[in-house]
């Protein structure tokens, strides 16, 4: 259930893993974790320059990048208008921004390393079943001109299969992210950083301006530590209240030829659903998750897929969605909504997590973010994402409504469905 298996793309072909990390070993930068902020921060660190030693517990396809849809938006999972009512419309557009220019850099890197990961921008359709749900996407639209951002709403027959009308967002992306990851490790190794699998980070300590990562068999030594992973290794009591893990569910099946237009898709419900159509040369692959949930809440992982399957036949009904491979992996939602990219306090690892369903794009703003803070250049996102920030009394309503609504309509929909059968 690993999305290196997915789209024919088997481990082997990331190539042969790094060897584990022995002795003492001492860098400009350590980074902890080989997904894609790990990998991208030590690309962008080596290119200017930095000697970088990069550790991870695992192997490139296992790593949390491996099993992502390839999604790549400059929206993330709270909505323009809650954004503008948590964090002020200058905040709200600046996070849209972000995301903007992750998208740019992702496709500018991927066409100078000359990375074949299927990098292809797309529209990114956001549909209602509704009325109710067309005049949330009307008032999104606006927001998002509003900001210079370019946004549609539209009622008309582009979309073949029923719905209320649809948000387009033009310019947003789609790749394998997997092949992409193995392009940029290989690009990075070319500028020379030391890349080291299998070695797990068991603590680290501050030795006066320096940084002391310890490992089962050695140790890594540097003025600059990035802790990459999922969530921090350290498991910080900081970020530990302000964080809840959720599963999101995962199905690769294949459809008729031109039956959707190749693109990105999500609905309107809380919890969404969301899939992407990818062109092929008989048939076309079609990838639709959805159903999240607390990860503490236990449901049988039948009925989700199931729930899945049959989502995905209210939008193609005469489909046959045979199951290529399927999967589940946990996303991080920080309290507030938007993600933890920077040190914890002074004398602290800089850290990279929260970031819920937009991981992609979120990993090449935490790596850019980074590698300005190792170079002494300021960063116009500092402040938003600082993970040291206290969240306002409105900032935690405001989510926590959407929160509350994800869970009666997902986890509780579910444990009732399981009731009944």
């Amino acid at each position: 259930m690993r999305l290196c298996k997915v789209h024919g793309y088997k481990p082997k072909k990331t190539g042969r893993p790094a060897p584990s990390l022995r002795g003492a070993h001492k860098a400009d930068v350590v980074i902890i974790g080989s997904g894609l902020t790990g990998t991208t921060a030590a690309y962008l660190l080596s290119k200017a320059g930095a000697d970088v030693t990069l550790i991870t517990d695992e192997t490139i396809g296992n790593s949390t990048s491996a099993y992502t849809t390839g999604f790549i938006t400059q929206s993330i999972d709270t909505n323009l208008a809650d954004l503008e009512k948590m964090f002020g419309s200058e905040n709200a557009g600046m996070i849209w921004q972000s995301g903007r220019d992750a998208i740019e850099h992702i496709e500018a890197t991927a066409h100078e390393e000359e990375i074949a990961c299927e990098f292809l921008r797309c529209p990114y359709y956001i549909y209602a079943t509704n009325d109710t749900e067309y005049n949330r996407l009307m008032h999104e639209a606006t927001s998002a001109r509003m900001f210079g951002f370019e946004a549609y709403v539209r009622r008309d027959n582009r979309l073949p299969f029923p719905n209320g009308g649809y948000l387009e967002l033009s310019a947003q992306a789609k790749f394998h992210a997997l092949k992409y990851l193995a392009g940029l490790r290989a690009a990075a190794r070319k500028y020379g950083v030391r890349v080291f699998d299998n070695t797990k980070a068991e603590s680290i300590e501050e030795e006066g301006d320096r940084f002391l990562v310890h490992v089962k068999n050695g140790s890594a030594e540097a003025p600059w530590v990035l802790i990459a992973t999922e969530y921090p290794f350290n498991n910080p009591w900081r970020l530990f209240a302000r964080t809840g893990r959720y599963l999101t569910y995962i199905i690769e099946s294949e459809i008729a030829k031109r039956r959707l237009p190749e693109a990105l898709y999500q609905d309107v419900k809380n919890p969404y659903h969301y899939f992407r159509v990818d062109s092929g040369k008989k048939r076309d692959r079609l990838i639709f998750g959805g159903e999240d949930h607390r990860h503490e809440i236990m449901i049988d992982q039948r009925k989700i897929f199931s729930a899945l399957k049959e989502f995905m036949r209210t939008i193609v009904p005469d489909e046959r969605l045979p199951i290529r491979t399927k999967w589940k992996w946990s996303i991080i939602e920080p309290i507030d909504g938007l993600p933890f990219i920077g040190p914890l306090g002074s004398g602290q690892p800089y850290v990279a997590t929260g970031y819920s369903g937009t991981g992609i794009t979120m990993s090449r703003i935490a790596a850019e973010m980074f590698t300005d803070h190792v170079r002494g250049v300021r960063n116009p996102w500092t402040e938003l994402y600082n993970p040291r920030r206290i969240p306002t009394l409105k900032q935690l309503l405001v989510k926590g409504l959407d929160y509350t609504g994800e869970f009666m309509g997902g986890a509780a929909k579910n444990m009732l469905r399981r009731q009944k059968t």
